[in-house]
């Protein structure tokens, strides 16, 4: 009979704050920045900041249609563009 598995999802077992230092410790240690990106993201998945992100990214993007959308819109698109331009007095 074939041996059944499953992945290893290190997010399952970081439910403790320290737990979640040492992991991110260890990661920062390796001095990997690849490391530490998986890392980060695994600590963001085990205290589901991923849904947090999804519903802010959606917030944001509501709130940047509203913006423009608005009666001030083209007069502010104006001056972030004479801004960026260096045109600004």
């Amino acid at each position: 009979m074939p041996l059944q598995s499953r992945p290893f999802d290190p997010a399952e077992y970081l439910d403790t704050a320290e737990g979640v230092e040492a992991y991110l410790a260890d990661a920062y240690r390796s001095g990997d920045q690849a490391q530490i990106d998986r890392t980060l993201a695994v600590v963001a998945r085990a205290r589901g900041m991923t849904e947090l992100g999804a519903e802010f990214l959606a917030e944001a993007t509501r709130q940047s249609q509203a913006l423009a959308a608005s009666s001030h819109a083209a007069e502010d698109q104006a001056f972030i563009d004479a801004a960026s331009a260096g045109q600004l007095e």
